[in-house]
C-alpha cells in the first residue's frame, strides 16, 4: 500500500495538507495585493483552519462503515492519532491567530462553519449509508468555492482599512470562479472514488465538459487582472505575470481527468493557489 507516494515526508506534505494550507496562505497574501488588508496573522489563520477542517473530514470518511479506498483515507488510516493531534493544535493556532483580527464577511462568514460542519460530517441512516450535504447534486464543488473565496478573503488587521465593498464582492466573484474550477477538476480526478450517488458535475455533465468548463472559469481573472493594467496606464509585471499563472491553470485543468497521474491534483494543481502569487511575488522584483 504505497499511498501514492513513495517518500515519507511527500506523504505528510501532501496528505497533512500541508501543501494545501501553504497555498491557502499565499492565496491571502495574493489578495491582500488588492485589498491591502493581508497580514501574517491572517495568512497562519487560515493556512491552520484548513489543516484542522481538512484533517477532519479525513478523520470522519476514515470511520464511516466503508471507508473510501482513496490514499488520503488509507494514509489517515495509518496514522490516526498523529493526524487527531494535528487537528487540535492546528484547530488552537487558528483561533489563536483569528483573535483580534477583523472578519470581513461579518456576521455572514459564520454562516459558512454550520454548513461546513454538515457537510463534513456525514448522517448514516440504519443501513450504514452516508446522507446528508454531500448527497445534494451540484452542492459539492460550489460549496468548497464559495468557502475557500471566503476563506482568502475574510480576515484582515484592524489597523487596515476594511476593504470597499464593491472591490470585495469583485475578487469574491473571481476567486470564487478560480475555485470552482478547481473543485470540479478534483472531482474529474476521483471520479473513481466517487459514489454515482454524490452526483458530481462530471458525473452528471461528463469529464470532457467538465474540463472546458473548469479551463473556462480561469478567464475572468484573466481578463480582470488585463483590465487593471489598462486602467494603470502601462505594463506592471505584478499584475502580467499572474496572467500567465492562470493560463498554465487553464491548460492543466484541461488534462486533469480520471486517468491523469496521482501527483497531478496533489501537487500540480493544487501548486497553483502557490505558483500565481508567486508570480506576483517576482513581477514586483522585476
Amino acid at each position: 500500500m504505497s499511498e501514492g507516494f513513495r517518500h515519507p515526508l511527500l506523504r505528510t506534505l501532501v496528505f497533512g495538507h500541508v501543501w494545501l494550507a501553504t497555498g491557502a496562505a499565499a492565496q491571502v497574501w495574493w489578495m491582500g495585493r488588492f485589498t491591502g488588508a493581508a497580514s501574517g496573522r491572517s495568512m497562519l489563520a487560515i493556512a491552520s483552519a484548513l489543516v484542522a477542517a481538512y484533517g477532519l473530514m479525513r478523520l470522519v470518511r476514515s470511520v464511516e462503515p466503508i471507508p473510501l479506498a482513496s490514499p488520503w483515507i488509507l494514509w489517515v488510516v495509518r496514522h490516526r492519532a498523529p493526524v487527531i493531534v494535528l487537528v487540535l493544535m492546528a484547530s488552537a493556532l487558528s483561533l489563536y491567530c483569528a483573535v483580534g483580527l477583523r472578519r470581513v464577511f461579518a456576521p455572514f462568514d459564520l454562516m459558512a462553519v454550520p454548513i461546513v460542519v454538515l457537510y463534513l460530517v456525514p448522517w448514516l441512516d440504519r443501513a450504514g449509508r452516508s446522507k446528508g450535504l454531500r448527497r445534494i447534486p451540484w452542492l459539492k464543488a460550489p460549496m468548497i468555492a464559495a468557502v475557500w473565496a471566503m476563506a482568502t478573503l475574510g480576515l484582515s488587521a484592524v489597523d487596515q482599512p476594511a476593504p470597499a465593498t464593491s472591490l470585495l464582492l469583485n475578487l469574491v466573484l473571481l476567486q470564487f470562479g478560480f475555485f470552482l474550477g478547481l473543485a470540479i477538476a478534483f472531482d474529474s480526478i476521483d471520479l473513481p472514488h466517487d459514489a454515482p450517488s454524490l452526483r458530481t458535475v462530471p458525473q452528471l455533465i461528463g469529464v470532457r465538459t467538465t474540463r472546458f468548463l473548469a479551463a473556462g472559469l480561469m478567464f475572468p481573472w484573466m481578463g480582470a487582472l488585463v483590465v487593471m493594467q489598462y486602467q494603470r496606464g502601462g505594463f506592471e509585471a505584478t499584475l502580467a505575470l499572474p496572467i500567465l499563472g492562470y493560463m498554465l491553470a487553464a491548460a492543466l485543468l484541461l488534462r486533469a481527468g480520471p486517468k491523469t497521474p496521482y501527483w497531478y491534483g496533489t501537487i500540480a494543481l493544487d501548486g497553483l493557489l502557490i505558483l500565481i502569487p508567486l508570480l506576483a511575488w517576482l513581477g514586483d522584483r522585476l
